[in-house]
């Protein structure tokens, strides 16, 4: 059984080499982020292919930044900076 897993450098070769229009900074990223799917092993990230083209395929549905509701702390209430 031959399972198509490697690194970011040789993930972003591939896809470079099947026409997908991905950086290495994206998939770096996605990893760091968690929309991704992979393994640490020490220092480098060890990717399955699949994933990838799943992950671009589908999506993240993460919310970004902006699309969080965060609450707003006690003392920083507009009325106290005076």
């Amino acid at each position: 059984m031959k399972y198509d897993v490697n690194g970011i450098n040789e993930t972003y070769e591939r896809a470079q080499a099947e026409g997908l229009k991905v950086s290495r900074h994206f998939i770096r990223q996605a990893c760091i982020d968690g929309r991704l799917k992979c393994c640490k092993s020490g220092r480098k990230y060890l990717i399955h292919y699949d994933n990838l083209l799943e992950l671009l395929k589908n999506g993240d549905n993460q919310p970004t930044g902006n699309e969080v509701i965060r609450k707003l702390s006690e003392r920083l209430r507009p009325n106290d900076l005076s």
